[in-house]
């Protein structure tokens, strides 16, 4: 009489262990990478933040810690526009411009990269920052490459225009705008005509 189940089951496993550690010792293996992966950079993000405001730190340790975590949020495209104004607001309680420059820089590195999505994301934080160079930084942005960013330029300008007021600045968005009228995306002219809506008194629109 034979043990049918003796037979079907399979041979007992070698010692992975042992078998790892011969093919380690004769250099038939190597030793398994090690991966960093971006949700350790959002971990890391929030572990430094929460000692950031820690009343022990001194403002330098607090700054050096932000200017550490920020552009790893911008590259991992994780830097959202409240954490910004958080960083912003922590730069003017300490009366510090050198933090607001420091972002602005920033930004402005980033607008450079190659992937589409960490230009996104350094521009929707530049434009919470109310300098000459952030708002030319949106207007060049209408003519990038991607069309994924020139849709929140014109998105940014829109919401510029709501916090500025100045007659010259209203004229170069509606001129930046018509210039896009006719964006091969769909979704980029879209944008464009809402925000040249918000302007419709404006030079007979």
């Amino acid at each position: 009489r034979h043990d049918f189940i003796r037979l079907i089951s399979p041979p007992p496993a070698p010692d992975r262990r042992k078998t790892d550690e011969r093919a380690l010792a004769d250099g038939s293996r190597r030793h398994d990478p090690n991966y960093t992966l971006q949700s350790r950079f959002i971990l890391e993000f929030l572990q430094e933040k929460t000692r950031a405001i820690e009343t022990d730190i001194s403002t330098d340790e607090k700054i050096m810690y932000l200017k550490k975590v920020i552009p790893l949020s911008i590259k991992s495209g994780d830097l959202d526009r409240e954490k910004t104004m958080e960083v912003l607001a922590i730069g003017d309680a300490m009366g510090n411009g050198e933090l607001v420059q420091f972002l602005e820089d920033i930004f402005m590195e980033y607008l450079q990269d190659d992937k589409a999505v960490v230009r996104v994301t350094a521009l929707n934080n530049i434009a919470l920052i109310d300098s000459a160079r952030a708002r030319k930084a949106l207007f060049n942005a209408v003519r990038d490459p991607d069309s994924m960013v020139r849709e929140y330029a014109a998105r940014n300008l829109a919401l510029l225009s709501k916090k500025n007021t100045d007659p010259s600045l209203a004229t170069s968005i509606v001129d930046a705008m018509l210039q896009c009228m006719d964006d091969e995306s769909e979704a980029v002219r879209a944008q464009v005509y809402n925000t040249l809506s918000k302007y419709r008194w404006h030079r007979d629109l």
